[in-house]
């Protein structure tokens, strides 16, 4: 994006503090109540368009500035993430993205009755269904993901807890 302001530290007048780029007068730097009198209907319908696209955005310019600092920082040697964090935030609205607690071959820890055992398997595959997910272990077991912390548990150590509370 080409900009429009230069930041500037001439002048006593607070208009003086940001300058505009004339695109119809390389040399110059304007104020902008120069802009005003002066520039032309397209430039001043750019700056306020520009200004009305950063307020759509309901951000504060501390938070842009932090936003982008963020994905500089984790994308700055692959900008193809970029474009795969877009594709997943669209998933998302769209409703077709799920985050599952674990991924098949994890292995989860069960707590058995009546023989107060805790059982491991490992999760063999994962069915998605509008309003629950079903997680298939290795014995053909399913269990669902509100089971998880209760008689699923995704540590040992979890798991003895809980049969300890029993």
């Amino acid at each position: 994006m080409k900009r429009l302001t230069f930041r500037t530290d001439m002048g006593d007048d607070l208009l003086d503090a940001i300058a505009f780029i004339n695109p119809d007068d390389a040399e110059g730097l304007y104020n902008l109540r120069d802009i005003a009198e002066h520039g032309s209907d397209e430039l001043l319908y750019e700056i306020a368009n520009r200004l009305a696209e950063y307020e759509d955005t309901r951000l504060e310019p501390e938070k842009i500035v932090f936003l982008k600092n963020v994905v500089d920082d984790a994308f700055s040697d692959k900008p193809e993430f970029t474009e795969h964090i877009r594709e997943l935030l669209r998933a998302e609205k769209d409703g077709r993205l799920v985050i599952l607690p674990c991924k098949v071959g994890d292995t989860i820890y069960r707590c058995g009755d009546p023989i107060k055992k805790i059982y491991e398997w490992q999760i063999a595959y994962v069915e998605v269904y509008e309003d629950e997910t079903v997680f298939v272990d290795d014995s053909d077991n399913t269990f669902v993901e509100a089971d998880i912390g209760k008689t699923v548990f995704l540590t040992r150590e979890e798991a003895e807890k809980a049969l300890e509370e029993v």
